[in-house]
């Protein structure tokens, strides 16, 4: 089954994951003579969950007064406190 989150500050439903202290390469795909380039494939190493956060409107989730940073528990507090579609 899969979860729907929906914020509770604005009724969006995107969820984003933010990171911190992330090495993020980039491919460069083409080159334009001023210098504009397209990016092919990229990669994402190290860094850790610093927050999810709604898309929309920054509404950060939290449990107990703390932030969530794990997976798993940002998945209970979507579970607990969004409704789910049967």
């Amino acid at each position: 089954m899969s979860l729907q989150f929906t914020c509770p500050n604005c009724g969006t439903h995107r969820l984003e994951e933010i990171m911190s202290d992330v090495s993020v390469a980039s491919e460069i795909a083409s080159i334009n003579e001023d210098g504009d380039h397209d990016y092919g494939e990229q990669t994402n190493e190290d860094g850790y969950i610093a927050q999810y956060q709604c898309i929309h409107c920054g509404h950060i989730l939290m449990n107990n007064g703390s932030v969530i940073t794990d997976c798993i528990e940002m998945a209970e507090w979507v579970k607990n406190n969004c409704p789910q579609e049967k």
